[in-house]
């Protein structure tokens, strides 16, 4: 911001976003280590919302009979398959005896009807074997028309008769490979993902892979070589695809590929899947509870979608997830009380959603919690003392939300916090003095809220913090000489407060190219004509404030 008259100091609460390396659960593509302290600012993307006019999501009930009752044979659903199997094996049969003398010296014959049949009943045995308990009968779903346009179907049809690779119903990969269907099918009923969809005409297996790199200021993509989706190539080697040494599923990364659909909850059958990352997507509907009980998910990232609903709180019984990050997305309803079963969450994100409610205090629970951004919803009550059992946390991110009331004094026991963001909010009363004793923290931003509290001469002991923001709030008292010690500090906002006296010599000491860069406090003329409440040396404040009229006007050099 560079006016030099009216100021307006609206907070861009920018979030860096960070990949697996960092941690923290929010797409970047550089790696970005934990304890990086300097994080770039860059906005948010803008997600249009999209109709819900998807097909209705099909789940097939097992048919309810009575066992007493004989209807007609005809209307049986396995006579009809077997009639159907039976009339080509006889079709088959009649066409083979025809051209036998043509035959007859063919060494690699097609499989016989029978065989068809046979492989037909076997893969959706296994199937059926695999979903067992869901109430999907899948003879019908691959049998009658009513079913045919459902993407279990056409998955079903596909895997059958259409794929090339055939494999065998005792195939280790038959399951996987149908539920990799079964996951496009159902996210292109609108329209294809950007990159290597399922080959046409005149098209072999292989494609480019845009793999998204960089989301500001705009998406941008590498590109990489990867076989298409449903295409003859093993599942492993589609694009967005990554197997173990087993070829065994255990990553699907699609970022911005533009997937609009509802997330199968099938996807949670996967046996070996670790990682599910489908960011920067359009995929709306609720999020299924059902991945809470993957054995081997500790990844789920599915940030900027347009997810509804509530978090499900079965989501939380896994004891193996250890990020998720649902922010950007249009989620309601309250942060579930089970968040405390979560025992090994390191990374928990819904920032940008419509939350609402208390944070629960069995966020206590979360030993390993390390980062939490849950941001820009609207959360009120206070902030459980719970929270100080978090011995772990680096991030606290909690602004623009509605919370209320004093800080506990026991977040001064987290001794690994580096980022508290509570702006935006309503939080009263005091900062405790135990605050001070977060010896690592680098940001502290606690504007816009409205504190009546003193700066603590405990504050020189934050040697590394670089943002300390408390402005429009009711601070009062002077400004501490230990402030001076402050020798990483970059950014100080104090204006529009009650803050009275002469700006230290110590801290005016500290501005420079390579020192604080912003120093803006109330050394403007109080209410127009007044004398201003902070004596400002020339040079040292960046930016003059009238703390009643809140207009400022920054200091040209």
């Amino acid at each position: 911001m560079e006016a030099s008259l009216v100021k307006n100091y609206e907070d861009v609460d920018f979030i860096a976003e960070d990949d697996l390396v960092g941690g923290r659960g929010v797409f970047k593509g550089q790696d970005v280590a934990y304890q990086n302290k300097h994080l770039k600012d860059g906005e948010l993307a803008v997600a249009v919302a999209i109709a819900e006019e998807d097909e209705d999501m099909f789940m097939p009930a097992a048919i309810q009979y009575d066992p007493d009752a004989k209807p007609p044979i005809f209307k049986n659903r396995r006579f009809r398959f077997y009639f159907i199997a039976a009339a080509i094996l006889l079709v088959a049969i009649g066409v083979a005896s025809a051209l036998v003398a043509v035959t007859a010296g063919n060494d690699g014959e097609d499989p016989s009807a029978a065989a068809l049949a046979m492989r037909t009943e076997n893969v959706l045995a296994s199937i059926a074997g695999e979903t067992k308990g869901n109430g999907v009968d899948w003879v019908d779903v691959y049998v009658e028309d009513r079913y045919k346009d459902t993407s279990y179907a056409r998955a079903l049809h596909w895997l059958i008769d259409e794929d090339e690779m055939q494999l065998a119903s005792g195939s280790e990969f038959l399951f996987q490979r149908f539920l990799c269907a079964l996951f496009y099918l159902q996210t292109t009923r609108q329209k294809p993902w950007k990159s290597c969809n399922p080959p046409v005409e005149g098209e072999d297996s292989s494609c480019i892979f845009h793999k998204l790199t960089e989301t500001e200021p705009q998406l941008q993509y590498d590109e990489e070589e990867a076989s298409r989706w449903l295409s003859s190539e093993h599942e492993c080697n589609w694009g967005g695809i990554t197997c173990g040494s087993s070829n065994q599923v255990i990553k699907i990364e699609l970022k911005g590929q533009g997937i609009r659909g509802r997330l199968p909850t099938e996807l949670a059958l996967m046996p070996y899947l670790q990682q599910i990352i489908l960011v920067y997507n359009e995929l709306y509907g609720n999020i299924p509870g059902e991945l809470g009980n993957m054995k081997y998910l500790v990844d789920l990232e599915m940030h900027f979608n347009f997810f509804r609903g509530q978090l499900p709180p079965e989501l939380f019984d896994s004891r193996v997830l250890q990020r998720v990050n649902l922010v950007g997305n249009y989620l309601n309803g309250t942060i579930p009380t089970e968040i405390g079963l979560a025992k090994n969450i390191k990374g928990l994100h819904f920032q940008e959603n419509n939350m609402v409610g208390t944070i629960p205090t069995e966020i206590g629970m979360l030993k390993y919690l390390s980062f939490a951004r849950w941001g820009r919803n609207y959360l009120e009550g206070t902030i459980p003392s719970e929270i100080g059992q978090l011995s772990k946390l680096q991030e606290l991110w909690l602004q623009r939300n509605q919370l209320t009331g004093q800080l506990p004094s026991e977040m001064g026991t987290m001794k690994d916090i580096g980022d508290i963001r509570l702006q935006y909010n309503k939080f009263t009363g005091t900062i405790p003095d135990e605050h001070y004793n977060m010896s690592q923290l680098y940001r502290w931003d606690l504007q816009d809220c409205d504190f009546t509290s003193t700066i603590s001469t405990k504050i020189g002991q934050l040697k590394y913090l670089s943002t300390f923001r408390i402005s429009r709030n009711n601070f009062h008292g002077s400004i501490p000489s230990e402030m001076g010690d402050l020798t990483a500090l970059k950014s100080l906002w104090l204006h529009v407060n009650e803050l009275t006296g002469s700006m230290p010599i110590e801290l005016c000491k500290l501005r420079g190219s390579q020192g604080i860069l912003v120093l803006d406090a109330d050394c403007g003329p109080y209410d127009d004509v007044g004398d201003p409440l902070i004596d400002c040396m020339l040079g040292c404040c960046t930016t003059c404030c009238d703390p009643v009229k809140e207009w400022c006007i920054r200091e040209e050099f």
